[in-house]
């Protein structure tokens, strides 16, 4: 599921490859956030060219409207919202205490230094929570921002929403507590989000059994291979599947090089290990196999057909292509394809729900004993990866991070909920995380803020109104490559709807922009130079 392909020297920080059924997500990465399955203002063709790779929906909005039950009946969350790629869902917990509990109008991501002294938020705090908590053992009770009626999340209801929801990696259900908590009460809630991550595990393993194989036990989580052999098989054949790779028939090449630039629109693996199988190619997320055939074929028909029961029996539906008909007609043998593809229900076999990675979730808020305890029992369970939660002091974000990675294990993937500023990115990818979401960037580009490398400027401060230049020169993003400062600033001004999609446009790609040049620095192995360049000349 995660590959590291280079680490940086003398940090925690690394480059690698998030596997997914819907595509592969080079990191570091940003997560764009659509909070209704959409991301406001913006059509999935606009957040595609704007860089993105990936993108976060929101459980908490999703149960209320349209409902779980919708978008599992459209296709699941990529063909409810039409995007062509890896999804994530968050597991509600942030939203059910932040607006269900209200902990308060002024409380963020980050607790400012101007915060009111402690004893005074501690009190506060005790009062607001003995007034509007809801928190049981069981779970949290919240009112609708709808219609204010009432409802119970769960730790469990929170793996079946997001099971129906159908997103290729999904969170634990947490406690959110208030930034501003004392610590007495933070130790308490740490220990239930301990306790409800390891009942999100049970319900998750419900929905998503591992096939029992004839070599038994199935793969790890995470393991190449993962819910389709055993450890055992994967390690006996893995050096086969990496000769197969390197030294593939000409047909099964020519059929790679198209199928990798996803001219079907699903994404596929090529030698994958099924059983004891190794299968050419295979769409986990539509339960397709593809067997491109040489001579030999013709001879051993019964091993093929118990190779093709054993795998029917799995749930996958198997399509045979000779050598000569690849080579002789690539384009008919991709249209048996799209069409084999358009046949198939989503989610059958292994490769619907099935194929969701769950990411247990640290807490701890801003102390260090209490962030170290966390990253140690929840790193301990077997999750696929992990999101580092709750609030942090921004000026010691970096170090709290490096607290939490140093113990969580290095070969699975981290995500930052809730960070996205372009310094807090930086120190983040530093000090190990590798992918991020935020609200920021477009809810900024929505006021008029927008990104530059000299820092942020609000588009609708008068001086933009005789600015006839894009908003930064070299920026090839859409909005750069076809307007200017000034007319931007009218449509803000004009209260134009136009002035959201360009602002969102250019943050968006500005952001993608800014982790792949880090992506790219660290396989260059001068991720150094790089931060020491930007945060030089960009102005916070």
């Amino acid at each position: 599921m995660f590959k590291i392909e280079q680490k940086i020297s003398k940090s925690l920080g690394r480059a690698g490859v998030l596997i997914t059924p819907h595509g592969e997500v080079q990191t570091p990465s940003f997560v764009a956030v659509g909070t209704k399955a959409t991301v406001k203002s913006l059509s999935p063709e606009q957040v595609k060219e704007a860089g993105s790779q990936i993108v976060l929906a929101n459980t908490y909005h999703l149960y209320l409207e349209p409902g779980e039950k919708i978008v599992k009946e459209a296709g699941g969350l990529g063909k409810f919202m039409n995007w062509q790629g890896p999804t994530m869902t968050d597991s509600g917990g942030f939203q059910a205490f932040s607006l269900g509990v209200a902990y308060g109008s002024k409380l963020s991501k980050f607790i400012g230094n101007e915060s009111p002294k402690q004893e005074e938020i501690d009190e506060a705090y005790r009062e607001e929570r003995d007034k509007k908590a809801k928190i049981t053992e069981d779970g949290v009770e919240f009112k609708s921002i709808i219609d204010g009626s009432k409802h119970f999340f769960t730790p469990e209801k929170s793996m079946q929403i997001q099971s129906d929801l159908g997103a290729d990696i999904i969170f634990a259900f947490d406690e959110c507590t208030s930034p501003h908590a004392p610590k007495e009460y933070l130790k308490e809630a740490l220990a239930r989000t301990h306790r409800w991550a390891e009942r999100c595990l049970i319900e998750y393993r419900k929905n998503h059994p591992t096939p029992t194989l004839p070599e038994g036990e199935g793969a790890q989580r995470g393991t190449f291979g993962y819910h389709t052999t055993d450890s055992v098989t994967w390690k006996n054949l893995q050096q086969r599947v990496l000769e197969m790779r390197e030294k593939p028939t000409p047909a099964e090449n020519m059929l790679w090089q198209h199928l990798r630039k996803n001219s079907t629109k699903y994404h596929f693996r090529r030698q994958h290990i099924v059983g004891n199988f190794i299968v050419d190619f295979v769409c986990l997320e539509k339960s397709l196999v593809i067997e491109v055939d040489g001579d030999i074929h013709d001879y051993q028909k019964e091993e093929d057909k118990s190779r093709t029961e054993f795998l029917n029996k799995l749930g996958f539906y198997i399509l045979r292509f000779k050598n000569e008909e690849v080579v002789e007609n690539i384009l008919k043998v991709l249209e048996g394809i799209k069409v084999g593809l358009k046949a198939l229900p989503f989610g059958e076999g292994l490769g619907g729900v099935s194929s969701q990675a769950l990411f247990g979730i640290v807490q701890g808020g801003r102390y260090e004993d209490l962030r170290k305890e966390s990253a140690k029992v929840i790193g301990e369970m077997d999750f696929d990866g992990f999101g580092i939660g709750g609030s942090f002091v921004k000026e010691d974000m970096a170090t709290a991070v490096k607290w939490v990675s140093g113990i969580l294990p290095t070969d699975k993937p981290r995500h930052l909920l809730g960070v996205g500023e372009p310094v807090d990115i930086i120190f983040g990818v530093e000090n190990g995380c590798d992918t991020f979401d935020c609200v920021a960037a477009t809810r900024m580009a929505r006021n008029g803020t927008l990104y530059t490398k000299r820092g942020k400027i609000n588009i609708n401060n008068a001086k933009y109104k005789n600015i006839f230049e894009p908003i930064e020169e070299g920026c090839k993003c859409y909005t750069c490559k076809n307007y200017t400062c000034c007319y931007l600033s009218h449509l803000f001004r004009s209260k134009e709807m136009l002035a959201a999609t360009l602002a969102s446009i250019h943050n968006l790609y500005f952001i993608n922009s800014l982790v792949a040049e880090m992506r790219e620095s660290i396989l260059n192995e001068n991720f150094f130079d790089f931060k020491e360049n930007f945060l030089r000349d960009y102005k916070v």
